[in-house]
């Protein structure tokens, strides 16, 4: 008997060959299963309902109400002051939550990209003076069909060695030809890509392949289903002939088979039979075993792919039965906590991409407030949870007796009831709510800085180049 160790797999040289190969391309081919397979896959899937619906679930659950903080909960003023101004900036963008769903769906497409756009406005934000400020107006979409990775070889001159780096480009629609952006124009760009990894070539190794699969058994499912309808619905007949019975001197029993066969589908389609006193008919209906197992089959690859969108499947309202309520409350838990992971990948995606664009574009501005020394905020979507209001109000007040100071703004968001504005007509609460302490604001000053005249020189001629590659999507 050979050795184990004599016997050699050459599927790592495969593979290391492959990588090698791709490099040497004109661009890092895609490796992506379903799109090799299928270039409109995406669009294929969300023609099904259960799949399009796991998905806007899935986008819905990722993407939660944000703010701006400092990062770990700094309680330094110019950090406060800087979150505040980044958070006014931000909140003037378009439909910004709509292009957070987008940007959401990386870890089910591999990869997503949201051009953003700009302009020079003359606001005040986070209490500061009026000035001329960068500020986003709204997240453009780019399918992530029209970038890929070229590679790019140089020489090294001591030894002739070869050094592979990559280059993003994109399809410009408007010159009709690859374009390779420049590091300003990546800049303007949030891009997300899931799981990137060697084997994955920058693209990222998305749910999607898996929905391939399951997509396609659940069609070929549907057929046989469909197939079987009509033979489930109208049971099975039977025609019984005379089989000692002479055959006419021009038909034979053949022939006479065949005719038994015709009147079972004139019977069939008009709900009329004639027949001789010696032929007989009967109906035998199916007992839809068949159709059982066909729609166990369709239900079985349904959960799964809730399953793998939204890591339950009783909330969706996919389960057989409607199950205990401590089982629904407990996947529903459980189904927050699913997100949690991708929702701070998105959190980081934007605080890396959206946060430090508007901190370059607006440098100068931040400079001359002092800000330029602060910490660069984050953007921070936490988890909801449906709190019952009688159980918060009571654990605040246990906490209360227990000399630990509760925020004013934290106990009427745990009661659900929006904090009065100053000057604005209320009803007395009955309790003392001297326990809070008097509610202070950090208040912010006008800091001394530019006259707010000053345009921002690096809006170049590679935005303009980039919105006509983009178009007007």
């Amino acid at each position: 008997m050979a050795s184990p160790l004599l016997i050699r797999s050459p599927n790592d040289t495969l593979y290391d060959y492959g990588l090698s190969s791709a490099f040497k391309s004109a661009y890092v081919y895609d490796p992506d299963w379903a799109l090799s397979k299928d270039a409109d896959i995406w669009e294929v899937v969300q023609r099904d309902a259960v799949i399009k619906s796991a998905i806007d679930r899935r986008a819905k659950g990722v993407v939660r109400s944000w703010h701006i903080r400092p990062p770990d909960s700094s309680k330094n003023p110019a950090d406060k002051t800087l979150s505040a101004i980044v958070e006014g900036a931000l909140r003037k963008i378009e439909m910004f939550n709509d292009a957070r769903r987008r940007a959401s769906l990386a870890p089910i497409v591999g990869r997503t990209y949201e051009y953003m756009v700009g302009e020079m406005r003359y606001c005040a934000l986070g209490g500061t003076d009026k000035r001329m400020w960068w500020i986003p107006k709204r997240l453009k979409h780019v399918d992530r069909r029209r970038f890929r990775w070229v590679p790019i070889r140089k020489w090294d001159k001591d030894g002739g060695v070869e050094i592979v780096e990559t280059e993003l480009h994109m399809f410009s629609i408007a010159k009709g030809w690859w374009m390779r952006l420049t590091p300003h124009q990546r800049a303007h760009f949030v891009q997300w890509t899931y799981q990137d990894s060697e084997d994955r070539l920058g693209y990222g190794r998305p749910l999607l392949e898996a929905t391939y699969f399951y997509h396609w058994m659940k069609t070929w499912m549907l057929e046989k289903i469909s197939e079987g309808v009509d033979r489930w619905a109208n049971g099975i007949l039977i025609g019984k002939l005379n089989s000692l019975r002479g055959a006419s001197t021009s038909k034979t029993n053949a022939q006479l088979v065949e005719g038994m066969k015709e009147v079972l589908r004139t019977m069939r389609s008009e709900h009329i039979v004639v027949l001789e006193e010696d032929d007989d008919i009967k109906v035998v209906e199916t007992s839809g075993t068949g159709h059982q197992i066909g729609m166990d089959t369709v239900r079985y690859l349904d959960e799964s792919i809730e399953r793998l969108y939204n890591g339950s499947v009783l909330p969706s309202g996919h389960s057989e039965g409607t199950g205990s309520k401590a089982r629904s409350e407990v996947e529903l838990s459980g189904t927050e906590a699913f997100y949690q992971s991708d929702r701070e990948g998105l959190d980081e995606v934007l605080t890396r991409d959206l946060v430090g664009l508007f901190m370059y574009m607006n440098w100068n501005n931040l400079y001359e407030l002092g800000l330029h020394e602060a910490e660069a905020p984050i953007l921070d979507s936490e988890q909801e949870y449906v709190e019952d209001p009688v159980v918060s109000v009571g654990v605040m007040n246990q906490a209360l007796d227990h000399g630990v100071d509760i925020p004013r703004s934290v106990y009427y968001k745990k009661i659900n009831v929006p904090e009065p504005e100053p000057g604005e007509p209320v009803i007395s609460g009955r309790s003392q709510m001297g326990m809070f302490g008097d509610p202070s604001v950090a208040g912010i000053g006008n800091a001394e800085g530019m006259n707010g005249g000053d345009e921002i020189s690096r809006i170049s001629w590679e935005l303009d180049e980039i919105e006509s590659a983009i178009g007007g999507i």
